[in-house]
């Protein structure tokens, strides 16, 4: 039995696609929750249409738009569940969907490997035009045990980042404490994976693309937050927790670790830029980024940390931004700052 969870808010143009992407699976046992998490579209009508047509579909509703709601779904699962051993829990965006042949595939990648949790690849989709941007997919399967979980790190790190893609034993689920998934921020889905591969004794990645991501600039990850950088140090936080799992994190993780912020860091540069906010909150948030104490070693050290980018192109780019930007001179006390800062 498989437990697959999809929670959606004001998702009545995307719904039909995800679910629909369950419902045609060659793999059929299974129960679907469908969560209508406190949306103001017709979410909740499809839902109800979905449940009354397929016995498989749990119907749940919310009355707001509240974060933090798989650990509860899981625990409810656990409870009421007496065949642990053969069961596995899964979810869906409601944005997203899965191959027909992804439950199947999973599932016998598990159990012919004795595994307890393992992920896919993930084909990337522009939403307006349907073309396929990228894919995430390694060129052959791995199994972790033992210490190969820090010492494969930087190989399948970034299958691990999201929820989506993976199945997870529910006896594993039930020795996981998600306290790290609680205050995660921006990087709850990741804090999840990361609790459920430290429990794991056997983890897999199967050299296979199973799921669509759908890109579109309305979604959450594409929008400004100015506690961005801080949910991004606290990612790098329990990336490190994880690692000291199996003991003393080797410089090529430490290294891999400081490039894997510098790549947030790039990521989150143009949503600050470009933020419907003052042109002085901007500077501030430029500010407590590049005074940071691990931004600055990222300077400090970017040749020996192993990056390969040109870091004049990347500190001038922001430079040339500052110096464009009307009313940068009431705040040039922080400019100047900033400007110390980059120069190291």
């Amino acid at each position: 039995m498989v437990y697959i969870f999809t929670t959606a808010y004001n998702a009545e143009k995307t719904l039909h696609k995800a679910v629909n992407s369950i419902l045609n699976q060659t793999y059929t046992d299974f129960c679907y929750y469908l969560f209508d998490n406190g949306s103001l579209d017709d979410t909740r009508k499809i839902i109800k249409e979905y449940a009354n047509k397929d016995n498989r579909i749990i119907p749940l509703f919310g009355e707001s738009n509240c974060r933090r709601v798989i650990p509860k779904i899981i625990k409810d699962i656990i409870s009421g569940d007496n065949m642990l051993k053969n069961s596995y829990f899964a979810t869906l965006d409601a944005d997203d969907e899965y191959s027909p042949d992804f439950l199947g595939k999973m599932i016998d990648f598990v159990e012919d490997n004795n595994l307890e949790v393992a992920t896919c690849g993930t084909d990337w989709i522009d939403e307006k035009t349907g073309q396929t941007i990228k894919k995430k997919v390694l060129s052959k399967s791995l199994i972790l045990e033992g210490k190969e979980f820090a010492d494969k790190f930087p190989l399948y790190r970034n299958f691990i980042v999201t929820l989506w893609g993976g199945i997870y034993s529910l006896e594993l689920l039930k020795k996981c404490d998600f306290e790290w998934y609680h205050h995660a921020m921006d990087f709850s889905d990741t804090a999840f994976v990361m609790e459920a591969f430290r429990r794991a004794k056997r983890a897999g990645i199967l050299a296979d693309s199973l799921h669509k991501y759908y890109i579109s600039p309305n979604s959450l990850s594409h929008k400004f937050s100015k506690d961005f950088f801080k949910s991004c140090k606290y990612q790098d936080k329990i990336s490190r927790e994880y690692l000291l799992d199996y003991g003393e994190i080797s410089r090529e993780n430490e290294n891999y670790l400081y490039v894997q912020l510098l790549i947030l860091i790039k990521y989150i540069i143009p949503r600050i830029l470009n933020a419907d906010i003052l042109v002085s909150e901007k500077l501030n948030i430029l500010l407590d980024v590049f005074t940071d104490e691990m931004t600055q070693h990222i300077l400090r050290n970017w040749e020996k940390i192993g990056i390969y980018s040109s870091k004049s192109d990347f500190l001038y780019e922001i430079v040339e931004w500052i110096y464009k930007q009307d009313g940068w001179e009431t705040s040039r006390q922080i400019v100047e700052e900033i400007i110390v800062a980059l120069k190291i």
